[in-house]
């Protein structure tokens, strides 16, 4: 299981030692928007943050970031103090896919794809946000292939916050995948995420 923590407490640091070496989570995640907070929140490169982000980073925590495309710049802030973090972009972090394929909104989103330990946590949101927009969920899953490649994305099924069973979300997913080959098929549904968290394999 994954937890979350308050990064801006004084002690983020000991709580996040606590939830992994003693109760033995594998991850942490973190809203800087979802759930109850509609806009992006500021705090992500605050300075009061820095001791939890360095505590991830020397223990090689993934930590899995709910935000918007608008927090890339302070993310960018983190990683140029900590650059050996490993991120996973929730929902990808929610790109602007307007005016469709290549998404040159999406530009900052694509940008980081300069960052090794930068993975994408692909989500039926992300899908349905797609398919809203021209080139739909195949042209989105190609251009983040094509940045990313499928061995930085991986599956979400968002359940039980979608709606659907697990199979239904799965078959849902797995139509949006023409464009991949069966070995990056197994990357995006398994491979990725094993290799972001360990405990999983």
């Amino acid at each position: 299981g994954v937890c979350s923590v308050d990064f801006l407490a004084d002690e983020a640091a000991e709580r996040l030692t606590d939830l992994v070496k003693e109760r033995g989570f594998v991850g942490v995640r973190l809203f800087s928007t979802g759930s109850t907070l509609p806009t992006q929140g500021e705090w992500l490169d605050d300075p009061k943050t820095a001791p939890a982000w360095e505590w991830c980073e020397a223990n090689e925590l993934p930590v899995c970031v709910q935000m918007q495309s608008a927090g890339i710049p302070q993310l960018e802030r983190v990683l140029a103090d900590f650059p050996r973090l490993t991120i996973v972009l929730d929902h990808a972090a929610r790109p602007d896919l307007a005016g469709g394929p290549p998404y040159p909104n999406a530009a900052p989103l694509f940008a980081l794809s300069r960052y090794e330990r930068i993975y994408l946590k692909i989500s039926s949101n992300t899908f349905l946000r797609a398919e809203k927009e021209e080139g739909g969920p195949v042209g989105l899953m190609n251009a983040l292939r094509d940045h990313f490649g499928a061995q930085r994305m991986a599956w979400g099924s968002n359940f039980p916050a979608t709606k659907g069973t697990l199979p239904d979300l799965l078959a849902y997913a797995s139509h949006f995948l023409g464009g991949f080959t069966e070995a990056e098929r197994a990357e995006f549904f398994s491979g990725t995420a094993a290799r972001i968290y360990p405990a999983l394999a």
